[in-house]
C-alpha cells in the first residue's frame, strides 16, 4: 500500500517476472483507449495475490466523466500513462447531500475523507483495514503519520491484533519529532502495556516489548541490516 502516486514498485516486480495486481483488470490484449475499469470484486475478495494499491490515487489513473454506456456517471479508470492535466469535462459527485465534490484521480488536500469514499479508493482502503487487522507484521517506510484515516487503521489493528508488530523505517524519525506523533497517534491504543523504550543499537529503538520497532535508517541501509541479520 502506498500514499504516493506512481507505479514504480509494480514495474520493478514486473521486471523480475512477479505478478502484481494494482486494482484494475488489465486484459492480455492491452489497454483500452478509454481506460480500464477497476476490478472491485477482486479488490474486495482476493487475499492471495501480490497487490500494489495507491490509497491516494495515481498519476496513471484518470476520471472518465461518463460510464461505458455513455451516461453521465463518472468513474476512475486506469490508463497506463500519466494523467496530470485537468479533465476536459468536470466530474461532480455527491457523497453528502448538498455538498458537491469535484472528482479527481488523486486525493490531496481538502476533502480527503469524502474523496476516499469513492471507488476504487473506498475498496482499497477497506482491504488495507482488513490486512492490518490480520497481519503479523506491518512495515511503514517514510510515513509521517500525517493522515488520520491511515492512523486509524493502524490504531484499530494494534488494539485488536495482539500478534501485530510494526517496523517503522525513517532516518528523520526523531529529528522531525515523529516520535511525539507516534505517542499521540498509536501508543494510546496499546492498552495495558508499558511504554518502556529500549535502545537496541544506535539506529534501532524498541517500544512496548518489541511490538513497535523504529529504525532511523535510510531504506537501503534498513534492507542491508535485515539481510545481514537474516543470514
Amino acid at each position: 500500500y502506498t500514499l504516493n502516486y506512481d507505479r514504480i514498485f509494480k514495474i520493478l516486480l514486473e521486471d523480475i517476472e512477479i505478478d502484481c495486481f494494482e486494482g484494475f483488470a488489465i486484459p492480455d490484449k492491452g489497454l483500452d483507449i478509454n481506460g480500464i475499469r477497476a476490478d472491485i470484486p477482486k479488490i474486495i475478495n482476493d487475499e492471495d495475490s501480490n497487490c500494489y494499491y495507491n490509497l491516494h490515487g495515481s498519476a496513471y489513473w484518470k476520471v472518465s466523466p461518463s460510464d461505458f454506456s455513455g451516461l453521465p456517471n463518472p468513474e476512475i479508470v486506469f490508463t497506463g500513462y500519466p494523467e496530470l492535466h485537468i479533465n476536459n469535462e468536470q466530474s461532480i459527485v455527491q457523497i453528502e447531500k448538498g455538498k458537491p465534490l469535484f472528482l479527481t484521480n488523486i486525493i490531496t488536500g481538502y476533502q480527503k475523507a469524502q474523496k476516499g469514499m469513492i471507488s476504487p479508493f473506498k475498496q482499497m482502503h477497506s482491504t488495507f483495514d482488513r490486512d492490518c487487522c490480520n497481519a503479523n507484521s506491518i512495515y511503514l517506510v517514510g510515513y509521517s503519520f500525517g493522515d488520520e484515516h491511515i492512523n486509524e487503521s493502524l490504531k484499530i489493528a494494534l488494539r485488536y491484533n495482539n500478534n501485530l508488530k510494526l517496523e517503522i523505517v525513517n532516518p528523520n524519525f526523531f529529528n522531525d519529532e515523529l516520535d511525539k506523533k507516534l505517542v499521540l497517534n498509536l501508543f494510546p491504543y496499546l492498552e495495558n502495556e508499558l511504554f518502556n523504550p529500549k535502545r537496541i543499537s544506535e539506529n534501532i529503538i524498541s517500544y512496548f516489548s518489541d511490538r513497535i520497532v523504529v529504525y532511523t535508517l535510510y531504506f537501503k541501509d534498513y534492507l542491508a541490516h535485515k539481510k545481514d541479520n537474516f543470514l
